[in-house]
């Protein structure tokens, strides 16, 4: 027995490890936040897909996210989408501490948590993650969430927090971030003249003078 429970949370330690995504506190209900903190909620039906100075969209029939500048409306970055996954909170420099592209993940198992639900999608439970757009896993949050479990992002004072609903109980998590990769650099994808186009099996895009591929990275 004490075998098992070491090795328990030897694997919970090693999953946040990496990350410096925290567990905080868990709180045996919902709770609410007093003045002066910034609050804002994604989930798989969330309003807020994304944190900072960036719009997106999803193109589904290629499986990608397009990022773009809000300043100027140019193509700021591409992602993969995996099939199946909901995608809420993109951002940069909260999640982890560098430039990567992260966000939370929602993606249906087979297993039934609720037979009776009108609605197909949320009979099912949903494992939320946190990763980034190479396909890293940086913390799983819930393994039995339902369709609509919001995860909720708060800033307090100059410090990011991360507020998971994990069936009735709630995940107060530290963030490594402070925010500050989200300032526009220099677009590491091409302006939005660009074109998508298909060469061996590979979707790439193309501008006037360079090819990338939906990772952003430039074609040789």
């Amino acid at each position: 027995m004490k075998k098992s429970i070491f090795m328990l949370a030897a694997m919970i330690a090693a999953t946040f490890a990496n990350a410096q995504i925290t567990l905080l506190h868990t709180f045996e209900n919902q709770i609410n936040f007093g003045w002066g903190i910034a609050i804002l909620e994604g989930g798989r039906y969330g309003d807020h897909g994304i944190v900072g100075n960036f719009i997106y969209e999803e193109d589904e029939d290629l499986g990608i996210i397009n990022i773009y500048n809000a300043n100027d409306g140019s193509l700021y970055k591409t992602i993969t989408k995996k099939a199946g996954c909901s995608y809420t909170l993109l951002s940069r420099g909260i999640f982890t501490a560098d430039n990567k592209w992260s966000f939370v993940t929602y993606e249906r198992s087979n297993t039934i948590g609720w037979e009776d639900c009108s609605f197909e999608d949320c009979k099912y439970y949903y494992t939320i993650k946190i990763q980034t757009e190479y396909g890293e896993t940086l913390a799983t949050l819930s393994t039995n969430a339902f369709c609509e479990d919001l995860v909720t992002l708060v800033k307090v004072e100059n410090a990011y927090k991360l507020l998971v609903k994990n069936n009735t109980k709630y995940d107060f998590y530290s963030l490594p971030g402070n925010g500050e990769a989200q300032d526009v650099e220099t677009p590491s994808a091409p302006r939005k003249s660009a074109r998508k186009v298909l060469k061996k099996d590979q979707v790439l895009v193309e501008n006037a003078d360079k090819t990338y591929t939906l990772q952003g990275q430039e074609v040789k």
